[in-house]
């Protein structure tokens, strides 16, 4: 593998494991839906997620 596969591969583990610390325990949708920083900060990890994703299946489909 080469090191931009690396890269994001980190990069969405990255963003799951601040989605995870983010949301916190127990994860309750209210708690979510009624804090639009949690809402901006987990939707932000989403897109870096996405963006990865994307990158990857560029360089190996």
């Amino acid at each position: 593998m080469n090191n931009k596969y690396n890269k994001f591969l980190f990069d969405i583990s990255e963003a799951i494991d601040k989605i995870d610390i983010y949301v916190g325990t127990p994860k309750l949708f209210e708690k979510y839906d009624s804090d639009s920083f949690l809402q901006d900060a987990v939707e932000r990890n989403l897109e870096i997620i996405g963006e990865a994703m994307k990158n990857l299946l560029e360089i190996h489909p």
